[in-house]
């Protein structure tokens, strides 16, 4: 087979002339990268690397993103602590990031340059979230079970002033807006061992008044990811257990939970899994789709990330699994038309049609570097000593 290379606007790609077909173009490859999100049309869409950068798609049909370096270390390298997540605003060209040490930075993604550090007194910052009106960014900060509490951060988009901000005794793990931006949903809570360390369930809060005004107790397990449908009628938490079996481990299962929010009561629990936490849910634009991502074993024995669909027609019973590769789905983004979902798996970022519910590309691929290992060894006291 000989292959002739033909110029395209794209650039250079290789023709095989026995059947005058065009050979795929390879995914782009980046470090692990996570908190993938869409502007308000679909068009854009963003997301953050682990080794400090941020990832620029300027359109739907852009083959690969723009990649904006957001730091350096002092010896020129640019592996470092990259954010945690990154929210672009529903109508501009601006993303604010948030970092585990408490840094927030906004930046133009098409003039890849930062614009301002927005002040901020709290570290452990962790996911965040576009309110559906576009006006507010939130960011959850998380003190974990060390009993520091919790707290949701917002921000304006408008000028990314402070716009308050919402704090919480309880562990916050995840936390989603209402369909008409006034409330705040959060999944809060303890292992089913550790409940008497307060409130577990869903808390919903006034975003203006920052009051509480509504909660639902979970029972068994805890929720770890958190979603509404477009209509407000239905919640669906992906979470499951951690149960001690010796002093220093524990063994992990999971479940999806949906629950009727109007009623304030369990509506289903489509699915367990036997030995880890269900990680991401997504309601549809339109609610009337719900997709949940967990791993499972596979026929080699290894975790095999899979998404799951389910349908409010069908009372929350599995319509499709559409199987990605090894690892566990940690987050999922859906555009705003409904018609494409992303999902990381531990190789790449799926793109999964969510009407033909399959996987039709890899929109990157997940490149490991040396230098981020033995990074990663110093920063946890294990590198040896020289000499």
């Amino acid at each position: 087979m000989r292959l002739v290379p033909v110029l395209l606007a794209s650039g250079l790609i290789a023709v095989d002339e026995k059947d005058k077909g065009l050979a795929a173009p390879a995914p782009f490859e980046c470090a692990h990268s996570r908190s993938f999100c869409f502007d308000g049309t679909g068009a854009r869409l963003i997301g953050a690397t682990q080794r400090g950068e941020l990832l620029y798609w300027p359109s739907r049909d852009a083959a690969k993103p723009h990649v904006i370096l957001l730091e350096k270390k002092k010896d020129g390298g640019i592996f470092d602590g990259g954010p945690m997540s990154a929210t672009l605003a529903a109508n501009r060209p601006e993303a604010i990031l948030f970092y585990h040490d408490g840094r927030v930075q906004v930046w133009d993604v098409e003039a890849k340059r930062k614009i301002k550090d927005v002040p901020n007194d709290r570290a452990k910052l962790s996911y965040s979230r576009r309110s559906p009106d576009g006006k507010r960014v939130a960011s959850v900060s998380s003190g974990g079970w060390e009993g520091e509490g919790s707290m949701i951060l917002f921000w304006n988009t408008s000028d990314w002033s402070s716009a308050g901000r919402i704090e919480c005794n309880d562990t916050i793990y995840d936390f989603c807006f209402s369909p008409d931006s006034r409330q705040v949903l959060l999944a809060v809570g303890y292992p089913t061992d550790k409940k008497n360390n307060g409130f577990t369930g869903i808390v919903a809060w006034d975003i203006e008044d920052k009051k509480e005004v509504e909660s639902i107790e979970y029972g068994r397990g805890f929720p770890i990811c958190i979603a509404m449908s477009s209509d407000g009628r239905w919640v669906a938490t992906g979470g499951g257990d951690a149960i001690p079996v010796r002093a220093d481990g524990r063994t992990l299962s999971g479940h999806l939970r949906i629950f009727d929010w109007k009623a304030k009561k369990l509506a289903a629990e489509p699915y367990t899994v036997p030995t880890d936490y269900v990680r991401a849910v997504a309601f549809s634009p339109d609610g009337r789709h719900l997709y949940s991502g967990s791993c499972q074993i596979g026929s080699n024995r290894e975790e095999q990330a899979a998404v799951r669909c389910f349908s409010a027609a069908n009372d929350w019973k599995k319509d499709e699994e559409v199987e990605l590769g090894p690892g566990n789905p940690h987050e999922m983004t859906i555009s705003p038309d409904g018609r494409t979902l992303l999902v990381p798996d531990a190789v790449g970022v799926k793109v999964i049609d969510t009407s033909a519910r399959k996987v039709t590309k890899t929109l990157v691929k997940y490149k490991s570097y040396p230098e981020d290992r033995e990074e990663l060894l110093r920063l946890r006291g294990m590198k040896k000593k020289k000499g």
